[in-house]
Parts: C-alpha cells; structure tokens; sequence
C-alpha cells in the first residue's frame, strides 16, 4: 500500500502533485493497493473549510478510479471532527468502487489524546461504509487504540509510530508509552530487548538504540494486533477494550462515551466477567433488545423473585417455575416468571439462553438489587406495573402455591398446560431473537 501525499502535503506544505498523476505513478510501480489524492481536512479548519474539502475529495472519486485502472484503491473519508460531515463523506466515498476505505484527517486528534472524538468520527464513518470493505484507521499506530478500533469495525492500520518514538527514546507498549531513561527494568520482555537492560541500551549509540526501540515497538505493535484478532475469535474483544480504557484517563473517556453511545447490533459476543457485569456494554444492548421485544401477555402477571439467583439456584427453582405456568394457563393466559439476576429481570422464557445461562462472578454480584431497578425493569417490559403480581421467591423455599392462587385464581395442573408452556418459552425466543412481531412468533 502506498500514500497519495495528502498526510505529507499537510506536515511539510505544498507538494505539486495531480490528481490523476498520483494514481498513474502508483498503479505503474506495481503497488497492490493505492491512494487517490484526498484533501486533508484537520480539526482546526472551519466547518465551511472542511465541507469543501469533503466535496472536493468525493468529487475527485471518480477520476481516480478511472486512472487506477482496475489497480485497488483506497477511497479515504474525511469530514474533520464534524459527525454529519464525516457522515456525508462516507456516503459519498461508498457510491464509488472502492476497494479500502481509509477514515484520514485523525492524527492531530491522536496527538493531542483527542480519542473521545476519534471514537465519535468512527461511529459517524462505520455505518455508511459497505461491510465489505475494509475500514483503515489512517496513522494509528499506538497499541493501546488497537482495541477499541477494531472494536468499532476497524481492519487495518498504518503507522510510522513505532519508528517515531524510538528516535525519542519512547517505548510502545500495550497500555501506553515508557520513557527509556525513566526505568531500570523492561516491564515486558521482547526479542529485540533480549540480553539488555535499559541502561545497556541508553549506552548504544544513537542509531543503534533507535534501531533497537524500533523492533521492540514493532513486536508490541504486532503482538497487540494478534491479542485484538483472538480476542475477537474468543468473543472477548470488549473485555480487552474495557482493560485498556483503564490504561489512560482519555481513552477511558471515550470508552464510556461509546458505552453511552453504543449502535445497536454492534456488539456481536462476549461473556459477562466482571464484577461490574449489569454495565457490560453488551448488557446494555441486550436489555433494549429485550425492553423492546419481549411483552408479556395481557393481563401482565408475573411472579418476581425478591433477589437474583445464580444459575444453581435458578436451575432449582425450574420445577416451581413451572408449576405456575402450568397451574395458573388456564386462569391467566400468558403468565410467565421474571428471574431476577445480576443483568436486571429476566423473563422465565429466556433465562436459559446466552447470556443469562452463562452467569459468572463472586458472591457479592448476586447481591439484593434496588426496588427501583426492580421498578424500571417491570414498567418497561410490562407496562402497567399497578397490575403486576409480586412473589417473594427465596432461594431453596417452596412456593405456597395457596397464596399464588389467592392472587391468580385457581387452575388445574395439567399436562397440556405444560405443553403450552413450552410452546409460548419457543415463541418468545422466535420473537426475541429474529425481531419479529408476537403474532408471528405464535404462528
């Protein structure tokens, strides 16, 4: 892959360079993927400055594909650090055949420690881009970004960093940079720092101990790119964006502001394993969905157990579950349990699929939860609260069934009810999980 320029245009000054020009000269070198001329647009210009710069950069598009002649090409997005313009630019670049789609114009925010708004310009980028084409993170190279790019939908990356900080004497590492004359240990081991110490390289020469931080800065560089791409394979890419957010005060500024700001469907997998589990931002996402597509039966009368109860417990309580789906079908149509655990209320129906299913953490997780919490969860999934009937479910008690009936009406336990149970658990599921309506899912 090669540049068009544009990023030496904007550190050095004017380079005579055309547009054609540029991609000719790249696509003749025999380059796999090259870079149309773009026009920077950097954070300090005015929003009308930047809007031209977007026009005349998706202008540019179509000549330059012309001129590429089959060779692929990036196709970079701009906008500054205006949202609807980095949207606009998105938009545009995506009308025309490209094969990457560099996201340019965001190493001066980098530079300042700026993430919160790198974060908000990948939003803005990431929606309009075809998923099939690769988004590249234009001069990202710090490590301890890689995460929570790729996180957002980022592929590739480029970066001089590595060789950049090592003429500063500044050591990459996975959650920050380390001042070689600051340590008397590495605090990682690497190849390229084999057989040293920090003082045996500040005694190299100037060229040698560049070299030397160089490769060091390369391997943490290579080896945080392998750590993000099994992270995503283990479904743990969130967990690792959330250890590095606590690694530096900006980046964990951006990290709870994607938190707040999270695209529905973004997160695809991870497992609950913090303490902190009901603010996992897959969490998040899951309890719209379900506040969303779960709706009880009219009238909405569930059982609510007082605590939340670990999967051990729940799996002992399966069979008094049950009882009262069974028992009550034909008085209450549609009465259903909400379980109680660490991620809110849950609905009887779906307590047995990820991640409900999959609950770990200490005992102090599983703590009793806030009447409000209790509150916000019904009138979201329920509605009218006033019409909910409350059951304090303890751990290891038998339900009185006398007193459910005082509440719900007698019914008759029948195994056709049973059936029917069942047959409404699959329902929510359909309705849940394929985003259909509730006439639907009964079909």
């Amino acid at each position: 892959m090669t540049d068009s320029g544009t990023f030496q245009n904007y550190v050095y000054g004017d380079v005579e360079v055309g547009i054609e020009e540029i991609v000719t000269f790249q696509r003749e070198i025999g380059v796999d993927i090259a870079t149309m001329l773009d026009v920077f647009g950097t954070p300090d210009m005015t929003k009308e400055e930047v809007e031209e710069a977007v026009r005349e950069t998706i202008a540019r598009a179509g000549v330059s594909i012309d001129a590429a002649e089959g060779t692929l090409l990036n196709g970079p997005i701009q906008g500054g650090v205006h949202a609807d313009l980095r949207a606009k630019s998105a938009v545009g670049m995506a009308e025309h055949g490209f094969g990457v789609h560099p996201i340019g114009g965001i190493v001066p925010l980098m530079e300042r420690q700026r993430y919160r708004e790198l974060v908000e310009i990948i939003l803005a980028c990431r929606e309009h881009i075809p998923w099939n084409r690769p988004v590249h993170i234009f001069g990202c190279g710090h490590p301890h970004l890689f995460p929570i790019c790729v996180a957002l939908g980022a592929d590739l990356f480029d970066s001089a960093a590595y060789a950049l900080f090592a003429r500063d004497d500044r050591m990459l590492m996975p959650w920050g940079t380390v001042k070689l004359g600051d340590i008397a240990e590495f605090p990682i081991a690497t190849e390229a720092l084999a057989g040293h110490t920090p003082a045996s390289v500040m005694a190299l020469a100037d060229d040698a101990r560049c070299e030397l931080l160089a490769r060091h800065n390369l391997e943490v560089t290579a080896s945080e790119l392998a750590r993000c791409r099994q992270a995503i394979r283990d479904g743990t890419i969130w967990k690792l964006v959330e250890e590095r957010s606590h690694t530096n005060a900006a980046l964990r500024e951006a990290t709870e502001y994607l938190y707040e700001h999270m695209p529905a469907g973004l997160v695809s997998a991870t497992n609950p394993l913090r303490m902190e589990v009901c603010e996992q931002v897959r969490i998040y996402q899951l309890r719209h969905q379900l506040w969303l597509h779960w709706v009880a039966s009219s009238p909405p009368m569930c059982p609510v157990p007082s605590r939340p109860f670990s999967s051990q417990v729940r799996r002992s309580l399966e069979g008094q579950n049950r009882r009262i789906g069974s028992h009550h079908c034909p008085k209450v149509a549609g009465c259903g349990g909400l379980h109680r655990d660490t991620h809110g209320s849950t609905p009887y129906s779906l307590e047995d699929v990820s991640p409900w299913t999959h609950l770990m953490g200490p005992k102090s997780i599983w703590s009793s939860l806030s009447e409000e919490d209790i509150e916000f969860d019904l009138e979201a999934m329920l509605g009218d609260v006033e019409k909910t009937v409350r059951i304090s479910i303890d751990n290891g008690k038998q339900m009185n069934l006398e007193l459910i009936e005082s509440a719900l009406g007698s019914g008759v336990d029948q195994e056709v009810e049973r059936v029917e149970l069942d047959r409404k658990m699959i329902a929510d599921k359909v309705r849940y999980f394929l985003d259909v309506d509730e006439p639907t899912s009964e079909d």
